[in-house]
């Protein structure tokens, strides 16, 4: 682990400053829920402080033989960066990788999953889509109530654009402009290590999809497993009419229908009644 460097530091490690690739991996906060071995390694994180889940933003930048003084002015201004935010001080810190390894950082987890046994075992992944509008009380309410203790595995959190995603495409947005992937990436323990079974995961799945629908959140499930086509209607929304329009057109002996419970394998005229 390399902290910031300053220029006194240029003798200590000079492999910091020459290195003719490396990346910068700022972590002002961690979260404990999951293997982030890529982080953790590297981290001086004190495990007293995961009395609630935390989070961490990390920050890469890539350079090639650039100059001692252009990373200290980039450290510099990266600094400036940090100084507004609200984070826990001390936590922050940076790391020198190499391009394949930083590109590599999640077989490393892979490999890990394989060496524990828990790649083998069930992973009941859900994302969802959260907008902005409701992100903070879904903060409170899920990530430091439901799930306070972990979900094991690592739960990660992106911002993204709705003027970013194609109209044309099929997949259900928020309605808000900007909205949030919260994936909860769970992975079951091997057998006999202790741990929620799966089926107890999936049940906890379900639990914080109702509690979204219950606090009225504006939110939808990305790769939804709906048993009932009202379920589906509402979940694509004013989409609904376009996506049965496209299916009678495109697949009207209905092949591909089976699959994810959507439509019944009948000829397109079920698919128009749909629409009713």
């Amino acid at each position: 682990m390399t902290r910031f460097p300053c220029r006194a530091r240029d003798d200590e490690d000079p492999v910091f400053w020459h290195h003719p690739l490396a990346l910068l991996l700022l972590i002002l906060t961690s979260c404990p829920h999951g293997n982030t071995s890529f982080i953790h390694d590297r981290s001086p994180c004190d495990a007293r402080l995961w009395r609630r889940p935390r989070y961490c933003l990390p920050n890469s930048y890539s350079f090639a033989s650039c100059s001692c003084l252009f990373v200290y002015m980039f450290v510099q201004r990266v600094w400036e960066m940090l100084r507004p935010l609200k984070y826990v001080r001390g936590l922050e810190f940076a790391a020198e990788v190499g391009y394949v390894e930083f590109l590599s950082r999640v077989n490393r987890v892979e490999e890990e999953a394989r060496r524990n046994g828990s790649w083998a075992a069930p992973h009941p992944w859900l994302n969802l889509f959260i907008s902005a509008r409701d992100i903070a009380h879904f903060d409170r309410a899920i990530i430091n109530g439901m799930l306070a203790d972990g979900i094991d595995g690592p739960m990660l959190i992106y911002p993204m654009l709705k003027t970013k995603w194609d109209p044309n495409t099929s997949v259900a947005l928020p309605e808000g402009e900007i909205f949030y992937l919260v994936a909860l990436l769970r992975f079951c323990r091997p057998s006999g290590t202790g741990g929620p079974a799966v089926g107890e995961l999936v049940e906890q799945n379900a639990a914080v999809v109702d509690a979204c629908r219950r606090n009225g959140y504006d939110f939808k499930t990305y790769f939804p497993s709906y048993r009932a086509q009202s379920d589906w209607a509402a979940h694509f929304g004013s989409k609904w009419a376009r996506f049965v329009d496209r299916k009678a057109r495109y697949d009207p002996l209905a092949i591909l229908a089976p699959g994810q419970k959507i439509f019944p394998r009948t000829p397109s005229s079920s698919a128009a009644r749909a629409l009713v």
